[in-house]
């Protein structure tokens, strides 16, 4: 899994063997914490990993996606996210890129992810070439951003798929990555690039940038289930299966290079909440 998605960000340029990587120049690293008993110590300890050089931390994982599970990023996980947007990358902040996860068959609903959810991560969600929501994929107001990696948007659907062509284990190549595991890394890509051409971007500036270089897929209008596109406040298109829209790459990278920055997050809270019973 963690091969394959290395491979969609750093796979050679001009290899003639499995496709190339979009931020093909990238320097890649693993931090493994899947294989065997998870903690939240050991959660923390991964999101801090070396956070003065490694600037995007591509998380194709999350939890059970069966519909039936709530979770959340525990005490230490939670401050080492807090921690890395605040000191990692030089104080610039780490960038968190999260799989919004793969139980939209199961009813799933990424509202129940509390990893989704942080405002410390960029939620990354999945469409199809059809700009359509493939059946795996969840719904909820977190998803910041989508990308294209395929899937039927029913399972049984006779229309033609395309998937992601990507690195796997023993040299081999591998033709049907797909799933928000597969988006996360194109968006972490992106973010790649985008910080490459303007290194001084803070993680607040790179969460405005993928919102404004998002756009609608497709016609926008394709899908009932994308049918709820609303445009909020700011004058974005968001909705709950694709967040802003489709990521625009190569706009991510042009905006950034211009970008003025923004002002640093304002944390608001009443100093005696209501409690209602």
């Amino acid at each position: 899994h963690g091969t394959a998605c290395a491979g969609e960000i750093g796979a050679l340029a001009n290899n003639s063997f499995c496709g190339i990587g979009v931020a093909f120049n990238a320097k890649l690293g693993g931090i493994r914490i899947l294989d065997g008993v998870v903690t939240d110590l050991l959660e923390a300890y991964a999101i801090l990993h070396n956070n003065q050089y490694i600037s995007v931390y591509s998380c194709s994982w999350g939890p059970r996606d069966n519909g039936l599970v709530m979770d959340m990023p525990k005490f230490y996980t939670s401050k080492a996210l807090q921690l890395g947007v605040s000191k990692g990358r030089g104080g610039k902040g780490s960038l968190f890129v999260m799989a919004s996860g793969n139980g939209g068959k199961n009813a799933d609903n990424c509202g129940a992810d509390g990893f989704v959810n942080n405002p410390h991560t960029i939620a990354v969600g999945a469409l199809n070439i059809f700009g359509r929501t493939p059946y795996y994929g969840e719904s909820c107001s977190a998803i910041h951003v989508s990308a294209p990696v395929g899937g039927p948007h029913t399972p049984n659907s006779k229309l033609p798929d395309y998937l992601v062509t990507t690195t796997m284990v023993n040299g081999g190549c591998f033709k049907e990555m797909s799933g928000t595991s597969a988006a996360t890394p194109l968006v972490s890509s992106c973010v790649a690039l985008a910080l490459q051409a303007n290194p001084e971007l803070s993680w607040r500036d790179v969460q405005h940038l993928l919102s404004r270089s998002a756009r609608l897929p497709s016609s926008g209008k394709g899908d009932p289930k994308i049918q709820s596109w609303q445009v909020n406040g700011a004058g974005h298109h968001v909705s709950h299966h694709a967040g802003f829209g489709l990521l625009d790459c190569a706009k991510l990278v042009f905006t950034a290079q211009t970008w003025p920055g923004v002002t640093d997050q304002i944390d608001c809270r009443d100093a005696k909440p209501y409690r209602g019973k």
